[in-house]
């Protein structure tokens, strides 16, 4: 807000929102609604100053009452800038342990740090029946096994 410049009145804004409610028609009906006096109501500039006609283009619409085409807004200011990369090959065994066991012990579920390819890919578990249905002596379960 610039100096020397009067802020919107709440009068101002609900003959704003009267005129836009109204289907932009008549600026006097909208300030009369608002609770003006009928002599404010034949100067309508008198209310709708550059203030309140800026609060109309903040809404969408221009002077005229037409609705803007939507604009893209670039958000890339906003955004939170990129976290710098982690070098795990400097830390120590004794710090790579302590981590690991502060982050299996955030969720109570351990973590699994192993390589996959490392793992014992002979071991099958059989916690469902494969075939059958459970009224059939065919299926297969633990009990089985």
């Amino acid at each position: 807000m610039t100096k020397g410049v009067k802020p919107i009145s709440y009068r101002q804004i609900k003959a704003l929102e009267l005129w836009i409610a109204d289907g932009f028609k008549s600026k006097a009906r909208a300030i009369r609604g608002a609770g003006y006096g009928k002599t404010i109501a034949r100067k309508p500039h008198k209310v709708f100053t550059p203030m309140v006609l800026e609060e109309l283009e903040k809404r969408g619409y221009d002077v005229r009452g037409n609705r803007f085409p939507p604009r893209a807004v670039d958000l890339t200011e906003y955004l939170p800038p990129e976290p710098s990369p982690i070098d795990f090959t400097k830390m120590g065994r004794e710090w790579m342990q302590e981590l690991k066991e502060r982050l299996e012990a955030v969720d109570g579920m351990p973590l699994r740090f192993s390589n996959p390819r490392e793992q014992d890919t002979d071991k099958v578990i059989y916690s469902t029946p494969v075939t059958g249905n459970r009224h059939s002596g065919d299926n297969l379960s633990l009990s089985s096994f």
